[in-house]
């Protein structure tokens, strides 16, 4: 199986708006992100599209979560519990 590549976001600055600049000094891929409520993003420059960024800020890291295959591949008997109690044909209707 073929490994992404890993490279690291570095925050660049911070704008008086809010929005982030970010660069990869890997592959040189870099945006500008405004986060929600008003979500942009614009691509500065493209870098290496097929590699995995994270990056973080603050003390906080970012970056995919790990993913590992039970043995089995079925859901373990406490989640399909937690399943059973949810009532999913009640919850409230957000699009209004």
């Amino acid at each position: 199986m073929h490994q992404q590549k890993q490279h690291t976001m570095e925050l660049v600055e911070t704008f008086e708006t809010g929005a982030e600049e970010w660069h990869c000094p890997t592959c040189n891929r870099r945006f500008v992100v405004q986060w929600p409520p008003k979500y942009r993003k614009i691509i500065l420059s493209a870098g290496d599209e097929y590699a995995m960024h994270s990056g973080g800020k603050g003390g906080i890291q970012m970056q995919l979560p790990e993913i590992h295959p039970q043995d089995d591949n079925r859901l373990s008997e406490e989640w399909l519990s937690a399943l059973d109690d949810l009532d999913f044909n009640n919850w409230p209707d957000d699009s209004q």
